[in-house]
């Protein structure tokens, strides 16, 4: 793969910026290519996966009353296609540019996909949330009674508790979680729009 060569192509006749038209310090080094860091943060992010993953088994494990086993194997599941998910995303990318492809269709792909993991991840835990405040909830409710949850959740308060706890913590999670796939993706995804808007107009 000649990059060298493809990135001059992006450059003939071209009044980008030169840091962006110099395939060493665009496509190479991590410091200047949104790519890699988007990659690095999906990295981050499997990693976060994996252990959250490894806790859930660990209280399906420790717990044997049915029902908190049934929410937790839920949390499991999602878990795991979230990390599959990102994984296959993963795969995805590629830090340079391919040569046999048009460069701004393989950079606006590249954003598409990126964009698309990012909502699809948010959708999906919206839907789950619910379910992880009250497992929570639960989870503390039991172990801070020392009674098993089908017998704290028979009395009325703690029904309206568990209630009101799912309807305060959902927004705010997702919020939460929205503001963090921003932090973690985001910046680079508007620098990489940036850099496909002015290779369009140069166009």
């Amino acid at each position: 793969m000649d990059l060298e060569k493809t990135w001059e192509k992006m450059g003939e006749g071209s009044s980008l910026p030169e840091e962006w038209l110099n395939t060493g310090s665009v496509l190479r080094k991590p410091g200047s290519n949104p790519l890699l860091k988007l990659k690095k943060n999906l990295v981050i992010n499997m990693a976060w996966g994996l252990l959250t993953l490894l806790i859930y088994v660990l209280l399906i494990v420790s717990f044997s009353e049915f029902w908190i086993r049934l929410v937790l194997a839920v949390m499991l599941v999602f878990s795991t296609w979230a990390l599959v998910s990102t994984w296959m995303l993963h795969r995805k990318l590629e830090p340079g540019i391919c040569t046999d492809c048009n460069v701004l269709d393989e950079m606006e792909r590249y954003h598409r996909i990126i964009l698309a993991w990012c909502q699809n991840q948010m959708k999906v835990a919206l839907f789950f949330y619910p379910i992880a405040a009250a497992t929570g909830f639960v989870l503390g409710g039991t172990l801070g009674a020392g009674q098993p949850a089908a017998v704290i959740m028979t009395k009325p308060l703690i029904q309206w508790t568990l209630l009101a706890s799912i309807l305060v913590i959902t927004p705010l999670a997702w919020w939460l979680g929205k503001w963090m796939t921003r932090l973690a993706f985001g910046k680079y995804l508007d620098e990489l729009k940036i850099r496909i808007d002015q290779l369009r107009s140069e166009g």
